[in-house]
This record gives C-alpha cells, sequence and structure tokens, in this order.
C-alpha cells in the first residue's frame, strides 16, 4: 500500500517537506533596530536551530557555531576553492612543473575575467557560456572590466 502524507497526496520523499525553514521565518516581523540589523532575521533563527541540532548549548556556542559558517563562506571565496570548483584544478593530471605554471597563470586570469563579469551567472555556468557562444566569449576576451569594479581607470596612460 503506497505511502500518503496529510494532504493525501504520496510524497515523493520520505518525508515530505511544504517549504523550507528558512521560508517558515520569512514572514516573521523583526523587531530590532533597523540600524542595527547585519543579518536577516531568518537566517539568525535558521543558523540557530542548526547550532543546537549540531549540539550547541547556549547563547555563546551559537554565536561560535554562526562564526564557524561564516569563516566556512569565507574560505568557499577565496581563489583556491574558486579555481578547484570552476576549473577542478585539484583534479588535473598535468605533472610538468613548466606547463603547471603556464595553466596556473591562465586559470587565474580566467577566474579574473569571469569573477568581473556582470552577467548573473555562477562560474561554472559563465564559463559554459563562453564556450557555446562567441560573442560571450569575446566580451570576457577583449572588453575591459569597468572601473567601478576594478577600481581604477581604464585609461592605461594615466598616471
Amino acid at each position: 500500500m503506497p505511502e500518503q502524507s496529510v494532504s493525501g497526496i504520496a510524497p515523493t520523499a520520505p518525508l515530505a517537506v511544504e517549504r523550507s525553514l528558512v521560508q517558515h521565518f520569512v514572514g516573521l516581523d523583526d523587531p530590532r533596530c533597523a540600524l542595527q540589523r547585519r543579518h536577516r532575521l531568518g537566517d539568525m533563527f535558521v543558523i540557530a536551530i542548526t547550532a543546537v541540532l549540531c549540539g550547541a548549548d547556549g547563547w555563546v556556542a551559537i554565536a561560535a557555531f554562526g562564526r564557524a559558517v561564516r569563516t566556512h563562506w569565507t574560505v568557499e571565496n577565496q581563489p583556491h576553492w574558486s579555481l578547484d570548483v570552476a576549473f577542478r584544478d585539484d583534479d588535473s593530471r598535468v605533472r610538468e612543473p613548466s606547463a603547471q605554471e603556464n595553466l596556473a597563470v591562465l586559470r587565474h586570469l580566467a577566474l579574473s575575467r569571469l569573477k568581473n563579469d556582470d552577467t548573473k551567472l555562477g562560474l561554472q555556468n559563465k564559463r559554459l557560456k563562453a564556450g557555446w557562444d562567441e560573442q560571450y566569449l569575446a566580451k570576457l576576451l577583449f572588453t575591459p572590466p569597468a572601473p567601478e569594479q576594478t577600481g581604477q581607470s581604464i585609461n592605461v596612460l594615466d598616471n
């Protein structure tokens, strides 16, 4: 006999979840002063609940868990992690030292161009798009980044 949920429809997973934990807290009114808000209230609830599920037994432990989560995301935004995810850098089978250096320079250049591009895609999808769309590839290769992204002037003659 097939398993049924409360609504009478058979769930696709063992526990059918109607909405995510974050979505559950979206409608709550935030009592904090607007100037004191550094994080969304729903995100704070999710981190607190996750910390308790992981064994945190007080506010100090929950705060430490939150800092560890933030540190984890900081690591994921650093170049080594980005290179490994977007280019599978750690899986490279190139063993010749000079070839490794040359490919590392090309990967860093490509990563820089992909990160400075304003297209709303992830790094892997930008790579795929560049492989499929020659106009997008030309934009990445030949269009200089906007000055507000680099903090520098485009004119190379400026001193």
